[in-house]
């Protein structure tokens, strides 16, 4: 797979349900009065809007797809020289500046503002070549994994984020967390072999996590907005009697979403890319 038709794929994976969440958040921002061009216009480039002070995203979750592409660009033109040695080098150069930043900042909730933005970098570069080690090497990972390992890697997944660490040790958990137990996390679930009905509810939960990831916060903010204007409450003070309910329709909306407007649209741009791309080579005459 050449470079730019890596980037192809993974644009159209991305690009449908983002351009939806963009399209809700300036939407919002439009009935609510306020100005959309042309900073906020950035967004459909995967960029924040350098024109508002701070500086800051239009979808709040979209600063780790601009991470990812990052990541994305490098790998797409240049995988066939990214060795082992060269991951694993990248993956520790990375790991040693997350330590960096767990120590100085406190913890690794970090490249979500302007102030932590190099912390992005860290965190993907450590992120990605690892997730390429484990995925090569998965074979011989799985051996000691358990097939049973679908359910106790939900489990320990919940635990991991569900425990909270003293604020004096967060960079501490922050790094354990990201270097021992959701590495752990993925190969327990990796090496599962689910019986159906728990493959369907996997299978269920990874379709509409992308559309989730996008959505939840728009919609959290719009209905905020709305409660604000209604009665002067906020989110907060009406929840969980109205945040589980909601918590419950962005489940069933992001499901939507995936099945009647992502997957048709992705469908299509796909085939409409690799038609062209037929084209084109047919038309390419071949060499004398």
């Amino acid at each position: 797979m050449s470079g730019p038709e890596f980037l192809r794929i993974r644009l159209i994976r991305l690009y449908p349900v983002y351009v939806l969440a963009v399209l809700m958040m300036l939407g919002g921002w439009a009935l609510g009065g306020h100005s959309i061009a042309p900073g906020p216009l950035l967004a459909f480039l995967f960029l924040p809007d350098f024109l508002a002070r701070p500086i800051a995203w239009v979808v709040r979750p979209s600063w780790s797809l601009a991470a990812e592409l990052a990541a994305n660009l490098p790998f797409g033109f240049a995988h066939r020289g990214l060795t082992d040695r060269v991951l694993v080098a990248v993956t520790g150069l990375a790991l040693a500046s997350l330590v960096c930043w767990a120590w100085s900042f406190g913890s690794l909730d970090v490249g979500n503002v302007l102030a932590t933005w190099p912390g992005l970098f860290a965190r993907v570069f450590y992120s990605f070549p690892l997730g390429i080690l484990l995925y090569r090497h998965r074979g011989v990972l799985a051996k000691w994994a358990p097939k049973w390992g679908a359910w106790p890697a939900c489990l320990l997944l919940v635990l991991v984020l569900a425990i909270p660490a003293p604020l004096a040790l967060q960079g501490l958990a922050d790094t354990v967390v990201v270097a021992i137990l959701l590495p752990i996390v993925l190969l327990f679930a990796a090496a599962a072999a689910p019986r159906p009905a728990t493959a369907m509810v996997a299978m269920t939960l990874g379709a509409i996590s992308y559309p989730l990831y996008l959505i939840h916060l728009p919609l959290f903010a719009g209905l905020d907005a709305a409660l604000q204007v209604i009665d002067g409450e906020n989110i907060h003070t009406v929840s969980p009697l109205l945040g589980l309910p909601v918590v419950a329709v962005i489940i069933v909306l992001s499901w939507l979403i995936d099945r009647f407007y992502d997957q048709p649209i992705r469908r299509w741009l796909s085939a409409r890319t690799r038609a062209k791309a037929s084209s084109a080579a047919s038309a390419t005459p071949a060499a004398g």
